[in-house]
């Protein structure tokens, strides 16, 4: 009811999509806000960023990496703006998929990216090489490795079959011979969003800073 009589509100009137996600969150209705999210009549409701990646990131920690796929899906169908962050669940999403479809959709997502400007992280083109290298696409995991490649990242050294020195940054790691899940996991996926549990900022400011990640959280 509320919805629908402000269907007019104006882009810096407040947001209660990111409020009730976090609800859902704390609570585990991670089912029903699929549906919500996904309901025609609430067309509008949900129009930021923070609502999809709050809703991703819950099915992402329980392990629903199929309806994490579907809310992306839908997240796109409805042109709400991606996110540094969405991109960061989408190609984890993708990566923890493991599929040649989820690779299509990696490969598209981060194109269309590109084409737009969007800011894609390196942390999520990690995810984006591994998922290559996962799909036997070396030539294109190298493709995206050279444009990332930074050679104090542990990560990118993992990811690039060589060690970290010790004198380099002070901590010691093995070398990972390519191990898309070795060299990922440790550094990346280990930080998970939850945006749940970012202060609740659901005014006109509420897209300066879309879930950075929390300190102690975990996927």
């Amino acid at each position: 009811m509320y919805h629908a009589e402000n269907r007019n509100f104006t882009v810096g009137e407040y947001k209660f999509g990111p409020v009730f996600m976090r609800l859902c969150y704390e609570l585990d209705l991670e089912n029903s806000a699929v549906e919500l999210i996904k309901d025609k009549h609430l067309r509008g409701f949900f129009l930021d960023s923070t609502s999809f990646n709050i809703l991703m990131d819950m099915l992402f920690t329980k392990g629903k990496y199929e309806s994490a796929l579907e809310v992306l899906i839908e997240m796109k169908n409805q042109d709400v703006k991606f996110s540094k962050d969405t991109y960061i669940l989408a190609f984890a999403i993708c990566y923890k998929l493991n599929s040649p479809e989820s690779f299509k959709i990696c490969t598209t997502l981060r194109e269309e990216a590109l084409i737009k400007g969007d800011v894609v992280s390196r942390r999520a083109c990690c995810f984006a090489v591994a998922l290559a290298l996962n799909q036997n696409q070396v030539e294109k995991a190298t493709s995206i490795f050279s444009q990332i490649m930074n050679p104090e990242s542990i990560t990118c050294a993992n990811l690039n079959g060589k060690p970290v020195s010790p004198h380099e940054r002070g901590v010691h790691r093995p070398t990972l011979n390519l191990s898309a899940e070795q060299a990922v996991l440790p550094e990346h996926e280990a930080d998970c969003l939850q945006f749940s549990q970012e202060p609740v900022s659901a005014g006109p400011s509420e897209g300066k800073t879309e879930g950075q990640p929390h300190p102690h959280s975990q996927v």
